[in-house]
């Protein structure tokens, strides 16, 4: 469409007219007429500023007026036009898409930015100055909008006018919202090319009006009482919020009073089709490329499972491979590339969907699935299942050989796997690292036979050939690569697993020996090479492998057990990390053999030596001995070695990954806990946690809540109204936890991939003095992990005394859950154990990271004790791990008692992975379950 048949149609629409009003926060209310004026605002603005046709300005703006009137003004105007919402990447994304100007709440006048004066235009006093672009202006193009793509990366689709209004066109004339009788309830993002065509526009072009909800439709409770105030009659929204309405009686009452409406992120869960049928609402499908208008449903049509309706606008077409693919006057122009530009494709290209449909029988199609790795979940969110399954390989590898992730529902996850031979399924903790952020939607582990991978659900189908065996692959180090707790862990507890360089780092590496031998010849003074060590440094240095042997021989003390040898696996990695990145002016050949001591057996490193502020002299001085007995090492390289944190941050880092898992079973047991009782379950709303907002506690509650409602509805409306605090309270105890975790690991990682050696060596050449080697941080992070350990053990005692003390709580079921009290005693023995660990960690969770004790001839006048606090740390892990066992050992008792009618309610299934324990009849020993249960808990996936 002309650019001058656009601004008619907006002149008619808009100028002096009622419709269409836009409601926000449920007071302030724009008619037409106000919105023109503010758009006319805006144009003179840009006018004044020098924005030319074509100029891309990037939109970070809530929906709002002010949002309006910038795309009212923008479309009149001809520029290109880059919506983003609200938020803190506008810089950044002007950056990426050239932008010449932007709009958001505030910024600064060197950055191009448009700032809102309500909605009365742009803030006259704010002087703007445009961004010098690096590309042409793109006047064909419209919108840029961000799009998650088919083939799994990202990009920005430019979408022109023309193709927006053709899609908009296609479906305005079958949709029909009569303007005196419409009222659009708006909850879609209008960033997104879905919410930004098919609500804000088709809303702007022909409803009455337009009720924007705050929450964009994901407070439910707040969305049916907007709507009852409001009566709408048209909704347009995702699959997610049509899921949360139809969960509520309210909400299916709305359901079928609207009018119209349309459902996009098609295909549409089965279950939501028996409901949607009794609606005027209609199925919708596109894609950003497609401006996002491909197909669309008749009112309450919803024909078999993944119906995507008729095509609208385009040309649609089944290719050999069974995909969709579409053209027509609604398709983009190409995409944008910060590299390139504005990359441009053929007009009358045929595109790919990656959707494999069917024909539907009404000339539409019906979704099958796809055929890359990614979908989308119901609620608009892409998920990338390859890069995924392949961190559950890597990770579990040693149990895996095939993972595969797909949605059974749209909106949770399983992953179905196949298991090498000979191997158990690991608990489904174990897949939640790997999964990151997805991990909390994460339902199911379930493995299947060989003969099912052939063809295996992805959304609804995946084809398998392209998923490969994950096969282990030395463990990569350099400023390239960046190690995780959980990497670090995985080395050190397989002594099979190795450790190599990779080409950047052997280049920095070398690099850094260039500059130490350029600052030696030009007599610049460095320590440990010019100078002696320590406070020996105003005196020169000894002959180079002399100097090496004697720090190295000096530092043979110590005291106490050898350290564990998963430790000294991890040092080692951990050591090697912090040298690779360069800056040490070490050879990598010498690192290279290092790195060969992980095939070492044993190599015998004292607990005890190390005051964590020189760095961990002491036991990496007896890792480096076994080295220097090999290669004789001069003193820069024997400094290098042993100069730095890598031994406490192996500690820490052990503990780390050890205390995520722990903490995963706690939140696990509590669940079962839970559902073995049947607890209040309000105690786990999801919007009583949204509502404080700690993140920790938001995960925590949901993980609880997922465990506890595994098989069901797991709630006895009989218990009272209010849990005890170690059932009521535990998201907030173990959230709190997770807090303390997230901490630890931030700091632990930032130490693992940094530099703690001293001197550093820089491009110049030059040469740094300073005091990396010191500890501090990770000593506070130590501290605070061991706290949460302390707290998650507390917690999980009471939870254990909760359980087996015959009161209202546990349905006053036998005292210790003895199967005969007075003739047994039950759990007697275990509850004492427990008691004695959460005393033995109460003894041993003071904060180490304070206890600085001046040293080494004064020279070490304040001091870390990282190494002390991530040691205590580290040893926490077991004892928790031990109260967890004797919490799991009573919930299979409890289990075991409600089986044969001793315990009130019915005995519910444990957690997943969890070892077989027997119940007692008779009263056994109970040191060998315990163990089991232990180490359990303790051994990583």
């Amino acid at each position: 469409m002309p650019l001058s048949s656009l601004r008619e149609r907006l002149y008619q629409r808009l100028r002096g007219r009622p419709y269409p009003l836009f409601v926000f926060a449920h007071e302030a209310t724009f008619p037409a007429a106000a919105l023109w004026t503010g758009a006319r605002a805006w144009t003179r603005a840009f006018r004044e500023a020098g924005v030319q046709p074509g100029d891309r300005l990037v939109l970070g703006l809530p929906p709002s007026a002010a949002f309006v009137q910038v795309v009212i003004a923008a479309l009149w105007e001809g520029i290109t036009l880059v919506p983003i919402g609200e938020g803190g990447e506008l810089s950044a994304l002007m950056e990426c898409t050239d932008a010449r100007w932007g709009v958001a709440l505030s910024g600064e006048a060197s950055q191009g930015i448009f700032i809102p004066e309500g909605c009365s235009g742009p803030d006259p006093k704010v002087a703007v100055v445009p961004r010098t672009p690096r590309f042409s202006p793109t006047p064909d193009a419209a919108l840029l909008m961000r799009t998650s793509g088919t083939g799994g990366e990202g990009r920005w689709i430019a979408l022109s006018l023309a193709g927006v209004l053709a899609a908009l066109d296609s479906h305005l004339d079958v949709l029909g919202l009569p303007e005196e009788e419409s009222r659009m309830l708006s909850v879609l993002p209008w960033h997104h090319v879905f919410g930004f065509v098919f609500d804000l526009l088709v809303g702007m072009f022909s409803g009455a009006e337009i009720v924007r909800d705050p929450a964009a439709g994901r407070d439910t409770a707040a969305l049916l009482a907007l709507a009852a105030e409001v009566e709408p009659t048209w909704l347009n929204a995702v699959p997610l919020t049509i899921q949360r309405l139809a969960q509520e009686s309210e909400g299916r009452a709305l359901l079928q009073a609207l009018k119209g409406g349309v459902i996009g992120g098609a295909p549409i869960p089965e279950a939501l089709v028996p409901l949607l049928q009794t609606t005027k609402l209609r199925v919708g499908y596109g894609q950003t490329e497609a401006s996002p208008g491909i197909a669309l449903g008749e009112p309450g049509s919803f024909l078999g499972r993944g119906y995507l309706g008729q095509a609208r606008g385009c040309e649609t077409r089944q290719e050999p491979d069974g995909t969709l693919a579409f053209r027509g006057a609604n398709v983009c122009l190409g995409y944008w590339d910060s590299t390139q530009g504005l990359v441009r494709w053929e007009a009358d290209r045929w595109h790919n969907t990656g959707d494999l449909v069917a024909p539907s029988g009404d000339g539409g199609w019906l979704y099958q699935g796809r055929i890359d790795d990614g979908f989308k979940l119901s609620n608009g969110v892409r998920v990338e299942a390859g890069p995924l399954e392949q961190a559950v390989l890597v990770k579990l590898g040693d149990f895996l050989d095939q993972a595969l992730l797909h949605s059974p529902d749209g909106a949770t996850l399983e992953l179905l796997v196949a298991c090498k031979p000979g191997r158990q399924l690991p608990c489904r903790e174990h897949f939640f690292e790997p999964l990151g952020k997805l991990a909390g939607r994460l339902q199911s582990v379930r493995v299947l036979p060989p003969s099912a991978w052939v063809t295996t659900p992805k959304g609804t189908l995946r084809r398998l050939p392209t998923l490969k065996s994950a096969q282990y692959t030395p463990l990569a180090l350099g400023p390239d690569s960046r190690l995780t707790c959980e990497e670090i862990e995985r080395i050190a507890s397989n002594p099979a697993l190795t450790a190599t360089l990779t080409p950047a780092a052997r280049v920095a590496m070398e690099q850094s020996v260039g500059w130490l031998e350029e600052l030696r010849r030009a007599d610049t003074p460095i320590y440990g090479t010019t100078t002696g060590f320590g406070p020996f440094v105003r005196y020169g240095a000894g002959s180079g492998v002399a100097q090496g042997a004697g720090l190295i021989a000096h530092l043979g003390a110590g005291f106490g057990d050898d350290a564990p040898a998963c430790v000294v696996r991890a040092t080692l990695v951990c050591r090697a990390q912090n040298l690779a990145q360069g800056h040490s002016a070490i050879r990598p050949a010498l690192l290279e053999a290092y790195l060969k001591l992980l095939g070492e057996e044993h190599i015998a490193v004292p607990l005890i030596g190390s005051v964590g502020a020189s760095g961990d002299l002491v036991p990496l001085g007896h890792i480096a001995r076994v080295l220097a007995e090999r290669i004789p090492l001069e003193g820069r390289e024997a400094l290098s070695l042993t100069n730095g944190t890598s031994f406490l941050t192996a500690y820490a880092a052990l503990a780390t990954a050890r205390a995520a898992r722990l903490l995963a079973h706690a939140e696990a047991l509590t669940g079962w806990l839970y559902r073995t009782l049947g607890c209040r379950a309000s105690a786990l709303d999801p919007r009583l946690h949204r509502a404080r907002g700690h993140q920790g506690q938001i995960e925590s509650a949901a993980q609880i809540a997922r465990e506890a409602g595994r098989f069901g509805e797991f709630e006895d409306k009989n218990r009272p109204l209010q849990e005890v605090y170690s059932l009521r309270c535990a998201p907030q105890v173990l959230g709190a936890c997770r807090e303390n975790l997230s901490h630890a690991r931030r700091i632990v990682e930032t130490e693992l991939n940094g530099v703690s050696d001293n001197p550093l060596f820089f491009d110049g050449p030059a040469v740094a003095h300073g005091g990396n080697f010191h500890g501090q941080q990770v000593a506070f992070a130590a501290d605070a992990l061991n706290a949460a350990l302390v707290q998650a053990a507390v917690l999980a005692e009471r939870q254990l005394d909760a359980l087996i003390t015959p009161s209202v709580t546990n349905g006053h079921a036998p005292l210790l859950l003895a199967w005969e009290p007075g003739r047994h005693s039950g759990l007697a023995g275990a509850q004492l154990t427990a008691t004695a660990l959460v005393a033995e960690m109460r003894a041993h969770g003071g904060p180490a990271a304070t206890l600085s004790i001046p040293t080494n001839g004064g020279n070490q006048d304040v001091v870390s004790m990282g190494t002390l606090a991530a040691r205590l740390a580290y040893a926490q892990t077991e004892r928790l791990a031990g109260v967890l066992g004797i919490l799991a050992l009573a919930l299979t008792q409890y289990a075991h008692l409600q089986a044969h009618d001793k315990a009130p309610g019915p005995p519910t299934p444990p957690v997943a992975g969890l070892p077989e324990i027997v119940g007692l009849n008779e009263d056994r020993p109970l040191r060998e379950d315990i163990a089991r249960l232990v180490g359990h808990f303790l051994t990583p996936g």
